[in-house]
Parts: C-alpha cells; structure tokens; sequence
C-alpha cells in the first residue's frame, strides 16, 4: 500500500487544532490509514488503496475534519466557470484514439508556491500516478506554468520522430523516439508507448510541446518554479470517468492550498466537456436497509450523522457523494460508511442464536479430488481470466456473452469453454520445453457450469494421448465414459469425439485442427479434452 509523508504541524493547522497521538492514531485507523512512523515532526501514513483522496496532507486533513466532527455541515468548494474571453481550451485530435483517447484538464490559480509546496505537489502527483494512475497506465498527470502556454491546446498524435523537445531536467532536446532510450523517465515508462506508431502530445498555439503522455513534461513550458502562480493541468488516459476522478482528487488539494480552479473548454471531435466536473453521485439509501446491514435499528438523524462524519451529506433517503470520492459505487458502500462513522466499537457484539460447524464444500471436495488425479498423470493446473476475445470465442464457433463498455478487445467476452483459454496458455509458452501438459477447473458463462479442460501440446500430442489421461479420471471415479463421434470443425476430422456417461453427453475430446493452431501462432500438435465437473460429482454420487 502507498505510504505519504506528512508534516505533523501542517496537518494540525489543516485541522483546526492539535491532536493527542493516541487520537490521531485511533481516527486514522478508522478512516483506513495506518501510522507506519513518527516522530516530533513528521508522520509516515500508510493508505488504503481505496481511498485516493488520502493521498495528499489536504485530503488527510479533510477526512479527519469531518470525522472528528470540525465541520459541521459538508463544505463544497465551488469553481469558476468556462470564460470564452480566456480562450482556456483544449482541442483534441482524433489521432489520439487508439494510442491514448482521453483528456480532462483544469487551470489553477492564486498558487503561492516555495520549496515545501512545489515537494507536495510532486509528492501528489507522484502517488496518483502509481497508486490511482496504476503506474501511468490509467492515469497520467502534467502540470504546467501557465505563462508559458498559449492557447488552445491541441491534445493530438504525431509520430515520435517529429516529437522534438527538451525533456523535463534535460540538458538537450531530442526527439521522442531518443526520449525513451536517453532519458532515465523515458526509459522507465518506455513500454507504455511500446509498440506505437503514434505518440501522444500535448501542443500549444505556437505549436510549443509541452509534453508526451504518460512519459515526461517538456523543461521550457512544464517546469513548475517558486514564481509560478497559475497552472494548467491535464490528466490523460482509457477511461473518461476514471479521469475525471483523478483531476477532481487533485483539484481539490489545490483548493485546498488556496487555489482557485477554472473549468476549462474540451472539443472532442464527436462531443464538447467542462471539466472538472464537481458534481456529486447520488446513491439511495434507507434505514431498513442500513439497519439489515449493520445489524442495529438505524434512524435518519443516526444515519446523517454518521455519514457526515465521512464527509457525505444525508437528506431524504439519498447520499451525496463527493466528486472526489473512487470508492462509493453501490449502496452496500455508503453502509459501509455509516458503520465507520457510528463507530464499530458503538455496535453490540452478541453470540449468534444458532449453531453451525464450518467444514469444506463437498463440490470444492470433489474439484481438489479432479485435481489429484489430473496432477498424477503429469498436468499442471493453469488458471485464466474469465473474459477471452470475440474473435477467440467465433473461432470456435462458440456464442458467446459481450461485455458492455469492455476496456478492450482482447476480454470482452465472458468465455463460454475453457478450449481457447488453454491454446493461449500455450501460446504463450510455445518457446518453452515441450511436452507441455496443463490443465484448468473453472465456470463457463453463461451456463456458469464449472468444466474441466485438459489439454497436451508436444510433437506426438494426438488423441490416444488425450483419451488416456480421460479414461484414468473414470477409472479413479468408477465411472464408465463412451465416445461417440464429433463433428465440430475446430477439432480434426475423425480425431474427435463427444465424451458420454448413460448416454449424456458431459464433454468433448479432440485434436485441434491445423487451421485453429495457425491463428494460435502454434507449431506443436495440441489434444483437447473438456468435461462438465458437475456431471461428474452427480453421477458419482447419485
């Protein structure tokens, strides 16, 4: 988890007063911060993940003004609207659509930076970026003088040998190509524009480059100085909504630092946005529900009050969640919320009225008891995501169902066999020494049947192979299999077959056409076999 290091008499004077250690300590730990390190003037604070507004002393000091009940309503910040006579806009080329498609940007001013506040900022940015902006990937974040840019700016992608700029800290330009292999940040973030044919940049009104997303700022427009009093901020990235958490996070530690934040223009080339967008999420809640939860009988006055102490206002059955909150995404949340903020030692503690014992699930029994024999006869378990790509899933013609919004192409489908999941475990160990024998238990959708795949890939993998390893599973289990024969075109003619018990048909057996193997990047011959584990479990102890 991200660690930030705090000043104890900043953070007092963000609260509103000074705190007993053991009370710091206790309220942290209630909010899902950890005190890792003290000492007379510094605190080291372990955060939760979940909670990325937790990330700067400003949000630290918000969550325990609330929480040890400073504030006595919710404050809202509030922020200057778009004004077409600044001209503050951002452009944004459909160039950048398939290399990074997103943008949301703000302008803060009134900043009265030294060394102490210019080390926050980047401490900021810094945690975002490898916390909330998973290392980059979902999220990177510039921050630019403002004098020093013309607009508007256009968000677009050029090829990174015409990207010609003097890198942050750098002593010469170079162009972007040379950026990731000189240059110790370019180095470091390289595989993020792995690949690309097109880079990224943000670029001025006089065509100024102020930066290569997710890679670096440029020295002559992103250096941020003591003199800097206004800055433009982008947050760039795959998820819209993802961003706009991000800049709200940030924006609001700079309102925090005194700041005033202006919304800024974004013209995408199939829709206009002002961002940041503070808007609060509204999530419905009752005290019956709350009162399931939790386990007490919660009223409307319980329930604002303790939402409150979270920094959530309560009022007529709905929760108002700040704009700068990640983790709220269902109600179960806000009770999540509620419990915290009435207190976990508040709620009675009582034995349960009825007796259980705990022991294994007799279906997990049997899968562990699959796995033995599996593991016996030489098979490595492997395990894959459930979402495989459209494409994978008619390769075999099997339908199956689409996810709505995926993130991308390669999962965005929930798998309905565990056959193309096998050939890609394959795939991706094919420079590897053969024979290689896997398997994997898991559910296919959208039958969310658990199945069994089995699977050899060497240069004599064939079906006698294959039925071997099937015929010690009914031998271990006192089943007896049939084979009748198959036709699916993904298997070779007459080397396939559907496996029955009492004339039902539990799976499928196979060696895989020469065809599929080609799409696979395959030179080995592979044998298939998938069979319904629930099947089994019935059958052998009906």
């Amino acid at each position: 988890m991200p660690t930030i290091e705090i000043n104890k008499g900043q953070l007092y004077e963000l609260v509103g007063e000074k705190i007993e250690d053991d009370k710091l300590t206790e309220s942290l730990s209630s909010l899902g911060m950890s005190v890792e390190g003290k000492d007379d003037e510094e605190l080291s604070i372990e955060v939760f993940p979940n909670r990325p507004d937790f990330l700067t002393v400003y949000g630290v000091a918000r969550g325990l003004r609330y929480f040890l009940e400073k504030e006595k309503s919710i404050k809202r910040y509030s922020i200057e609207d778009y004004d077409e006579r600044n001209n503050y806009g951002v452009i944004i080329d459909k160039s950048v659509k398939d290399v990074r498609p997103y943008t949301v940007c703000a302008i803060a001013k009134g900043l009265k930076l030294d060394d102490a506040k210019i080390k926050e900022l980047i401490q900021i940015q810094e945690k975002l970026h490898i916390t909330f902006g998973r290392k980059r990937k979902k999220v990177a974040i510039g921050i630019y003088p403002l004098e020093n840019i013309k607009f508007p700016i256009r968000f677009m992608a050029e090829r990174p040998e015409k990207i010609v700029f003097r890198p942050l800290e750098s002593s010469e330009e170079m162009n972007a190509v040379d950026l990731l292999k000189k240059h110790p940040t370019g180095i470091k973030y390289a595989d993020l524009l792995k690949g690309k044919s097109m880079f990224p940049c943000f670029i001025d009104a006089s065509n100024k480059i102020l930066s290569v997303p997710p890679i670096i700022n440029s020295h002559d427009t992103g250096k941020i100085t003591e003199d800097t009093k206004e800055v433009f901020i982008e947050c760039s990235g795959f998820d819209l909504d993802y961003l706009k958490k991000g800049l709200n996070i940030l924006a609001y530690a700079l309102l925090d630092m005194g700041a005033k934040i202006h919304k800024m223009k974004l013209e995408y080339p199939e829709f206009v946005l002002y961002t940041p967008d503070f808007s609060e999420d509204l999530i419905e809640i009752d005290a019956k529900y709350v009162s399931k939860l939790i386990g007490i009988k919660f009223n409307e006055k319980m329930i604002e009050k303790s939402l409150l102490k979270l920094g959530i206002e309560y009022k007529e059955g709905k929760a108002f969640v700040p704009p700068y909150r990640t983790d709220i995404l269902h109600p179960v949340d806000v009770v999540e919320d509620i419990a915290i903020g009435y207190g976990y030692d508040n709620i009675p503690s009582r034995v349960p009225l009825i007796y259980s014992k705990g022991g294994e699930d007799d279906f997990e029994i049997f899968q562990n008891k699959m796995r033995e024999i599996v593991t016996e006869a030489g098979l490595i378990e492997v395990k894959n995501f459930n979402l495989i790509s459209n494409e994978d899933a008619e390769r075999f013609g099997f339908k199956a169902l689409k996810i709505l919004n995926p993130s991308n192409i390669e999962y965005n489908v929930l798998r309905p066999s565990l056959i193309p999941s096998l050939l890609s475990v394959f795939r991706t160990n094919k420079t590897r020494v053969f024979p290689q024998k896997v398997f994997e238990i898991s559910k296919i959708f959208p039958s969310e049947k658990t199945t069994i795949a089995l699977g050899i890939s060497s240069k004599d993998a064939d079906f006698t192979k294959i039925k071997q390893i099937v015929q010690l599973i009914g031998e271990q289990l006192d089943l007896m299999f049939n084979l009748e024969e198959d036709t699916r075109k993904f298997f070779i003619e007459g080397r396939s077959g559907k496996i029955k018990l009492d004339n039902k048909e539990i799976g499928i057996i196979g060696e895989i056409h020469p065809s599929i193997l080609s799409d696979y990047g395959l030179e080995m011959p592979v044998a298939i076999a998938e069979i319904n584990v629930e099947d089994l479990m019935e059958k052998k102890f009906s």
